[in-house]
């Protein structure tokens, strides 16, 4: 329902957790901008054309919508999830995201979907890695392209080296989870004979109940779905990041946009991919 989403941000508002990360986030805001003129900060805020926003806006609520349709088509692989709850939950879980530390918010992102939709969490969780793995495709394609128009420096090109190397890594085990889980729970079985059958037992219950959330992978309409949707996501929001840079009077090509929230997204997603699966 469109009302839990205030639910679940008066619910978090009150907690301990919330309040420690606006401690944390203004500690770090405080670090950033210590340094920044005010004067400058004063005369670029005075001269913005703001009318460049407004569209902003707009553009922004509809590309969470293709967000949540992007997440829903993951989810639906595996179970049959509402668009209206699919987009409540991912606007809770960015909001905790600008909040706290560590993406928090996919976590808990996570955690509503089981708990509202009666999923288990290591299929939520999936669906999460999963969602992720795309954007991070999507990036790196884009920043291939871009790359071969414009010169990059080399701490450019290892950081883009290196997200790629964490895309793969990620993407062959996510792949694996999918496809072998259960086999490969069950060599890790033979190959450590000291883990007793219990715990082996509930290991491959949760490596099954994870794979059903990387349904996704084993179907190619809906891959080219997500694709779909990814690139459209990426292309509105370069679109959106040039429109904020022209309110202030800030002229960056395209393609630099492209190759900028390239570099930087793609790491952090390619990073989080992987401590997710850590965590599972």
């Amino acid at each position: 329902h469109w009302w839990d989403w205030f639910t679940h941000l008066r619910n978090l508002y009150k907690s301990k957790l919330f309040r420690l990360g606006i401690v944390i986030s203004g500690i770090f805001f405080y670090l950033a901008a210590r340094q920044v003129s005010v004067a400058e900060l004063s005369a670029s805020l005075s001269n913005a054309n703001y009318y460049w926003l407004l569209p902003v806006i707009v553009i922004l609520f509809l590309n969470y919508a293709v967000m949540a349709t992007r997440w829903r088509y993951i989810i639906r692989a595996g179970a049959d999830v509402p668009f209206g709850a699919t987009f409540s939950m991912l606007m809770v879980g960015l909001f905790v995201n600008n909040v706290l530390p560590l993406r928090l918010g996919e976590l808990l992102r996570a955690h509503m979907l089981g708990k509202k939709q009666g999923l288990s969490r290591s299929f939520s969780l999936a669906t999460i890695a999963a969602d992720r793995l795309f954007d991070v495709i999507t990036l790196l394609l884009m920043f291939s392209i871009a790359s071969l128009a414009v010169p990059l420096p080399i701490w450019a090109k290892t950081i883009g080296i290196l997200a790629g190397a964490l895309l793969v890594i990620g993407a062959v085990l996510l792949v694996l989870i999918a496809v072998k889980g259960k086999t490969i729970v069950s060599s890790l079985g033979k190959l450590i004979p000291f883990v007793s059958k219990d715990r082996l037992e509930a290991l491959s219950l949760r490596v099954e109940l994870f794979s059903e959330g990387l349904l996704i992978l084993r179907k190619v309409r809906y891959i080219a779905r997500v694709l779909a949707l990814s690139v459209l996501y990426w292309i509105v929001f370069v679109v959106m990041f040039r429109l904020i840079l022209a309110s202030f009077h800030i002229n960056i090509p395209a393609l630099g946009i492209v190759l900028l929230l390239s570099v930087s997204t793609a790491y952090y997603h390619s990073r989080d991919t992987l401590r997710g699966l850590w965590k599972q």
